[in-house]
């Protein structure tokens, strides 16, 4: 899967998650916000920014990159703790998704997706 491809598997993937949930997505018209899709989760709504990720660390686990990159020298201009988020969903190549708010993240580069971390936030 190209880049796009894997974009829209995570889309995907989060929206069937929280619609059975029992949860109303709101889609955006346009992709210049931080958020991929809106959550109305019990009359609160909620910035959710998804992340696919086929990419492991040495360790075997996967890994999910919190920084933007751009411009011709791959300059990173934004992480996601810097930005109006609400939650970060994670899926991977093996389709295990991760639901993880926001205020819980401190690393601004990757998260390794351990067992700890899947303990905690594994959906």
């Amino acid at each position: 899967m190209n880049s796009k491809q894997k974009g829209n598997a995570g889309i995907g993937a989060a929206i069937a998650y929280f619609t059975r949930q029992g949860y109303n997505i709101l889609i955006p018209l346009t992709d210049s916000q931080d958020y991929d899709i809106v959550v109305d989760m019990d009359g609160l709504l909620n910035k959710v920014q998804v992340k696919y990720t086929t990419a492991k660390a040495p360790s075997g686990n996967y890994t999910i990159p919190l920084r933007s990159m751009g411009g011709t020298k791959g300059v990173c201009y934004k992480t996601v703790i810097e930005t109006d988020i609400d939650y970060l969903f994670c899926v991977t190549q093996d389709n295990d998704q991760y639901l993880v708010p926001i205020i819980e993240l401190s690393n601004k580069n990757t998260i390794t997706l351990s067992k700890e971390f899947s303990d905690k936030y594994k959906v």
